[in-house]
């Protein structure tokens, strides 16, 4: 009984995630296009600045973008399913 508890919550969790899977990486797309902008404009424009550096910066931001997105999308998965079949 307890593998077909299991095996529900698997099935349920794919549905959700196959569901919202083209939605969270547009969304991803396009708050790392945003940010990419607002970034590039914050950084100065210095002529002894090398683009390497803007680069390391500007991809520190991305990744912390996508960590808070992915917890994000954790928190409201769990939710789903914990709050329904508690």
């Amino acid at each position: 009984m307890a593998g077909r508890k299991i095996t529900k919550k698997v099935v349920k969790f794919l549905k959700l995630y196959y569901f919202f899977l083209f939605n969270i990486f547009k969304l991803n797309y396009v708050l790392n296009k945003q940010y990419k902008i607002i970034f590039l404009l914050l950084i100065p424009n210095k002529h002894n600045t090398p683009p390497t550096q803007a680069f390391k910066k500007l991809l520190n931001v991305q990744i912390v973008l996508n960590i808070y997105i992915k917890e994000h999308l954790g928190g409201v998965i769990h939710e789903l399913f914990y709050s329904r079949n508690s």
